[in-house]
């Protein structure tokens, strides 16, 4: 249902429902069931194995070599047909079985809703399957209950709700019946409950005004669902390498065929045998041009660095999306439960003598309080044991919180100090929204006492009296500023305060808060993690933006902010939804402002490692978390989004993406699932909801955001390695290309079979191009600009590069093969002599190729034994061809030692030229100002 209910009063709420306070009656409830449906969110089914598996065949390259498998079996060349098949099946089969585990549906959001729901029908209450209420129920709630559908509170006793998995607001939400306004955000309808959030205390009662897909968490679910999964980076520039890969293979095997068929027509006319000789060879420059192995390195290089992500404590859902964190260039992240522990923790305490520190962070009592000289804050502690109904579970080895967050927070900071409640409570006056404060009757060594807790501003007035210096004093007006000064001192810093009191009564006195002596501050927060400053400075050192998105009030997101190093502007969700798409763009234009643009002339180039935390534009004054301001289209450089629904995070993450940015967005709750599944790559951590893991491509197992940076350093030498990769298949076969292109425009035999291409392709570029995928990274890879989308697969100096070693390399092969007979036309010995010099010293060109590649990328020559295994593996297994019964197969001659020594100075002319092309680069760059990009 589209109505609002959070506007309205309860009666009215019942009226537009139809209801009443004693509930549906059964016919009632029945109809409504067979008119709106089951209290469940129905999903599309999951993916079937076998689309998992074709899906593996959605690939450019594919498709050429798909098409080379059918052309080869209709000219019969089995072997080539056999050969090329095999490989497809292989690289689909490891993508498959890396993928098939990972993909699921978001079938976890039925699971949400397998619970019961206590209602209220036909005037009694009854029990049922939460997926059989409707609208108009009336629900009972008590705490630990899970919300079962969204619904209007009609009355509450001390009700408080943790909604962070849908909110992001760390702190459980004090619940009312009284209505609010109609533009108020998700978070502030405190009259409202929703499905999946969870009662932490106290009772009530509401009438059920959504079910399913109505309720905000089935809006969160309809999202996800009907968001497409776009392609990768890498899968995007392979497909356009692939695409123009596939063009020109068709026109240069056009013009070869056309050439051919101009030069021989006069004299063998048109027959059949002569033609399929024409598209044999045409089949032949397609199999040289095809990087064969491509598919099958860039799979292993992905599937590998999984199980590299894995050590590094980051599951991957996704194979293709391994090397996009490589890309990204912008990290959204969440702030509860991702840059935060979300565990409140007590980081202050005040008492009249002075303030403590105490360190440590979350619900572990490790840590220390840090007392000013003569300062004792016994006192204090023992009033937060006292005014508490939360426990401490330390039965599994870790510490939990059953109960409040805040109250638990009060436990682990008493624990820390060393402080214990020995005292036997008798009576409590609850904590509600009205009172803001609470207080408990309590028998402590043979004394009745009180002790309360509350807001400060309340606390106070019902104290006459200060613990100060050891000893109850007159509560005076300096006191009074002083107290009042350390507060807003405390909320400055984003800290929650609660300020605490006691009173000794006589026997027969009456249980009432009045002439209290007043003890002291307890201010806590959810504390950031301790390593998530280090990472933020770690991803600006490697060009990223962090931006934080959290649903919680700005002014604690702003000094969160202020914690990690994230500065800036600062929007709210009602500001988000003033601004037009446009308007949003211009917000987050300094995300693609002059540092980053630079990384667009020059993706490669590095950075200056000193990149500071930034500065804070952001006044401490501008507080009002949702004061609607006149300028908000003229903010420029926002850091922070606060107090944000799911719908904006999916705005904002568009609009990055609609910039040209690659967007990581971190998240753990429900709230951040559309998000996740929107952005390049997801990224969930792994104590966060099971909706928010569905949606992600990669999941933290434990928690730490600095993962994130060195998951990122693993994307981006995943990237390189593929890089070295395609550069090394590409350069070989750009020289076969030559060396088959440029023999049949002079006139000459054939220089290399089919078989032989296949051979090279697989055997001598295959096996290096996969120990690539395990080369170690190098030093510069964290100190360099991500790469931007549009850019190619391969930068300008290493398409450059590889063209001018083919263009080395295909001339010596052809200088040798003419040198061997090569335009030999009936003697077939001497046509193989000069075949067998053009194999085997394209063998040994690809061999040097790799070399010079890791030199290019500053890899050390000596590292990665892989390399040095596949090295000599084609080197042994050439030999094998070469002097053993396969020498038939292949047609190739046994060669002899002044053979080699042509091949030897053949191939000492490449390492020269390499070094050569660098002293002209370095003299060209130098000469024009530009930086080099590698």
């Amino acid at each position: 249902m589209s109505e609002s209910y959070h506007n309205i009063t309860g009666d009215q709420a019942l009226q537009a429902l139809e209801s009443s306070s004693t509930g549906l009656t059964g016919k009632q409830a029945a109809a409504r069931f067979e008119q709106q449906g089951p209290n469940e969110i129905s999903t599309a089914d999951g993916v079937h194995p076998f689309k998992i598996f074709l899906n593996q065949f959605r690939d450019f390259i594919v498709y050429i070599l798909l098409f080379a498998v059918v052309f080869s079996a209709l000219l019969q060349e089995w072997a080539d047909t056999v050969i090329i098949a095999i490989i497809l099946i292989a690289n689909a089969v490891i993508g498959f079985f890396q993928e098939y585990s990972a993909e699921k549906s978001l079938e976890s959001l039925k699971q949400m809703h397998a619970l019961k729901s206590r209602v209220r029908r036909d005037g009694s209450e009854q029990e049922i399957e939460a997926k059989q209420l409707v609208p108009g129920d009336v629900i009972l709630l008590q705490s630990g209950d899970r919300v079962p559908a969204d619904a209007r509170l009609l009355q509450t006793t001390r009700l408080a709700i943790e909604e962070s998995t849908l909110t992001g607001e760390s702190l459980a939400v004090e619940k009312d019946v009284d209505a609010v306004a109609n533009d108020a955000t998700l978070g502030d309808r405190i009259c409202m409950v929703y499905s999946s959030t969870t009662v932490t205390r106290g009772r009530g009662e509401a009438v059920v005004t959504a079910t399913g897909r109505d309720t905000e968490i089935g809006r969160i679910a309809t999202l996800v669902s009907e968001t497409e999964s776009g392609m990768t980076p890498l899968q995007k520039k392979l497909d356009r390498f692939g695409k123009r890969l596939g063009q020109v293979i068709i026109a240069i095997c056009l013009f070869v065929f056309a050439a051919l068929f101009v030069r021989d027509y006069s004299s063998n006319g048109l027959s059949l045998e002569v033609m399929l000789t024409f598209a044999l060879i045409a089949v032949s420059l397609a199999v040289a041009a095809v990087p064969t192995a491509l598919p099958t390195v860039v799979t292993v290089a992905l599937s590998l660095g999984v199980k590299r992500l894995l050590h590094r404590n980051a599951l991957v859902r996704r194979l293709s999306s391994v090397e996009t964190l490589g890309s990204c260039d912008v990290i959204c992240t969440d702030k509860t439960g991702t840059l935060t522990a979300n565990q409140m923790t007590v980081r202050k305490v005040w008492t009249p003598d002075g303030e403590a520190e105490i360190s440590g962070t979350g619900y572990e009592p490790e840590g220390t309080v840090r007392m000013s000289s003569g300062q004792t804050g016994d006192r204090v502690f023992r009033a937060g044991l006292a005014c508490n109904n939360a426990e401490l579970d330390q039965s599994d080895g870790h510490t939990i919180i059953k109960g409040e967050p805040t109250e638990g927070a009060l436990l682990v900071s008493a624990r820390k100090a060393g402080v214990t409640f020995n005292g036997k409570r008798l009576d409590e006056l609850p904590f509600d929204t009205v009172r803001k404060r609470m207080s408990v009757l309590v028998e402590e060594d043979g004394q009745r006492r009180l002790y309360a807790k509350g807001a400060a501003d309340v606390l106070i007035e019902h104290c006459t009296h200060i613990w100060i210096n050891g000893s109850k004093q007159p509560l005076t007006d300096e006191h009074r500023r002083n107290i009042q000064n350390q507060t807003h001192n405390h909320a400055d810093q984003a800290l929650r305060v609660l300020a605490f009191a006691m009173k000794d009564l006589e026997p027969e006195e009456e249980f009432k808060e009045a002439g209290l002596t007043f003890l002291g501050l307890q201010s806590m927060l959810d504390p950031p993690r301790e390593e998530v400053p280090e990472a933020i400075r770690n991803a600006r050192k490697a060009g990223i933006r962090v931006i934080m998105i959290t649903g919680d009030h700005v002014d604690t997101a702003r000094a969160i902010g202020k914690m990690i190093g994230i500065t800036g502007e600062t929007l709210t969700g009602r500001e988000v939804e003033r601004l037009s798409d446009a308007e949003l763009e211009k917000a987050l234009e300094h995300v693609s402002g002059a540092d980053q643009s630079d990384s667009r002339v020059n993706a490669n180039a590095e950075i200056s490692t000193s990149t500071g935390a930034g500065s804070d534009n952001q006044s401490d004054s501008n507080s009002g978390a949702d004061a609607a301001t006149d300028d908000i289209g003229n903010k420029r450089g926002v850091t922070i989004f606060a107090r944000v629904a799911s719908e904006h995070k999916y705005r904002i993450i568009q609009a990055l993406q609609r910039l040209g940015h690659t967007v990581a967005m971190t998240g753990d709750g429900v709230n951040d699932a559309p998000a996740l599944h929107t952005a390049d790559i997801g990224v969930a951590v792994g104590s966060g909801t099971d909706v928010a893991r569905e949606a992600s491509d990669f999941v933290l197992l434990n928690d730490s955001f600095a993962n994130i940076t060195g998951a990122i350093e693993e994307g981006r030498g995943i990237y390189e390695n593929i890089q070295k990769s395609i550069m090394l298949l590409l350069s070989g076969n750009f020289g076969e290309v030559l060396i088959i292109f440029l023999a049949v425009i002079l006139g000459l035999n054939l220089p290399l079979t089919a078989v032989m291409l296949l051979w090279i392709n697989l055997i001598t570029d295959g096996a290096p191009a996969l120990a690539f995928s395990v080369d170690p990274y190098g030093q510069h890879i964290m100190r360099r600009r991500p790469i931007p989308q549009n850019s190619p697969i391969l930068p300008v100096d290493s398409l450059a590069l590889l063209g001018f070693l083919g263009l080395i390399g295909s001339s010596i092969a052809l200088a040798l093969f003419s040198r061997h007979g090569g335009d030999a036309q009936n003697d077939s010995a001497l046509h193989h002599t000069a075949q067998t010099m053009v194999f085997n010293f394209v063998v040994l060109y690809e061999i040097f190729l790799v070399y010079i590649i890791r030199y290019e990328y500053r890899v050390s020559l000596r590292a990665n034994a892989w390399m040095w295994a596949a090295v000599t593996f084609s080197f042994v297994l050439q030999g094998v061809i070469m002097y053993t019964p396969l020498s038939v197969y292949f047609e190739v001659q046994p060669l002899q030692p002044h053979h080699l020594l042509e091949l030897a100075i053949g191939c000492a002319l490449l390492p020269a030229a390499y070094f050569m092309w660098r002293v002209s680069r370095q003299a060209y760059y130098k000469f024009a100002g530009k930086e080099l990009s590698m």
